[in-house]
């Protein structure tokens, strides 16, 4: 069974090592990037099961790269962390697609736990697509 893959951008390079370094030892496929536009490049040319994106970066702001990569694969599940999430950016977040939106500093148990709801719903979007196209 391969291993789920992830697509961690967030410009803050310690936290985004930290972070990577830490869902590999979790047995996830891990990929840091620095920027949205480095993320786009990614989701464009490999299968992302799931990305996780901070919403303040230099270049695109995290709900608009998931919106991006929603259009792009509406399979991917997209979760956005930021230092503060306000209820505005949590509508926002889930009216581009969003499964969930964390608050940093990022507790790894909760950020597990997020990962495997979000593939659940990812898995059961592709076996009710599967059942539908039986019938």
């Amino acid at each position: 069974m391969p291993l789920v893959k992830i697509l961690f951008v967030d410009d803050e390079e310690q936290l985004r090592m930290l972070y990577c370094r830490l869902l590999s030892r979790a047995s996830y496929e891990v990929i840091g990037v620095a920027s949205a536009n480095e993320a786009l490049k990614i989701l464009q040319s490999q299968q992302i099961d799931v990305l996780i994106t901070d919403q303040k970066m230099s270049d695109i702001n995290g709900i608009r790269l998931l919106s991006m990569a929603r259009e792009h694969d509406p399979a991917v599940q997209c979760i956005l962390i930021s230092g503060r999430i306000t209820n505005e950016m949590k509508q926002a977040a889930k009216l581009a697609g969003a499964f969930d939106c964390l608050e940093k500093p990022l507790d790894l148990d909760h950020l597990k736990i997020t990962i495997t709801k979000a593939l659940e719903k990812k898995e059961s979007k592709v076996s009710d697509q599967k059942h539908g196209e039986k019938d």
